[in-house]
C-alpha cells in the first residue's frame, strides 16, 4: 500500500471518531441522515481494509487480535459473549443491518436514524447478521476501540513510510 492510502484509512477512522467527539452530534434531517450513511460506508471500509490486514497478518502467523489495543470490541446481545477484533470485522462486512446507537437526555437508547435532536451517538453500533448456521446474531460494538485498533495497527506497521 501507498502512504496515501494508509493516510486515507487514518482519515476515515478519524471521521468516525470526530463524529463520536463533537459535543452534541444530533442527526434528524435528511442531511443528517446522509452523515450516518456515511459512516456507514466508512465503518465498512474500515472493516475491508483490516480484514486484508488480517489475511496478511495470518499468512506469517500473526493473530490480528495480538496486534490491537483492544482485543475485544464488543458483545453479543443475546448470549453477552464477547465479539474480538477479528470476529467484529466479519460481523461489520456480512452484517444485514447496522445501526448507530443514540441517547436522549433521559438515557433511553435508540438505534437508527433518531428523530430526537436531543440525541447524542453513544459510540456503539448495533449489528445484525445471520451465523453459518443460519440463526440470526445480534452484537454491539464499540467504534472507539474499533477506531483505536486501526490506529494502533496503521501505526505500528506504517509510520516510516
Amino acid at each position: 500500500l501507498r502512504y496515501c492510502e494508509i493516510s486515507d484509512i487514518k482519515v476515515i477512522a478519524s471521521s468516525l471518531l470526530i463524529n463520536k467527539l463533537k459535543k452534541g452530534m444530533k442527526l434528524a434531517s435528511k442531511s443528517d441522515n446522509k452523515i450516518n450513511e456515511e459512516n456507514l460506508q466508512k465503518l465498512i471500509e474500515l472493516s475491508v481494509f483490516m480484514r486484508r490486514k488480517t489475511e496478511e497478518e495470518r499468512k506469517y502467523g500473526n493473530s490480528m487480535n495480538s496486534l490491537v489495543k483492544y482485543s475485544n470490541v464488543g458483545q453479543y446481545i443475546d448470549d453477552a459473549s464477547s465479539i474480538d477484533f477479528e470476529s467484529a470485522l466479519s460481523k461489520i462486512i456480512h452484517a444485514y443491518n447496522i445501526q448507530f446507537e443514540y441517547e436522549d437526555v433521559q438515557g433511553v437508547k435508540s438505534y437508527g436514524y433518531d428523530s430526537d435532536r436531543n440525541s447524542k451517538y453513544t459510540g456503539n453500533v448495533l449489528i445484525c447478521g445471520k451465523k453459518r448456521d443460519g440463526s440470526d446474531y445480534h452484537g454491539k460494538i464499540d467504534i472507539i476501540k474499533f477506531c483505536i485498533n486501526v490506529f494502533v495497527y496503521t501505526a505500528d506497521h506504517y509510520s516510516m513510510m
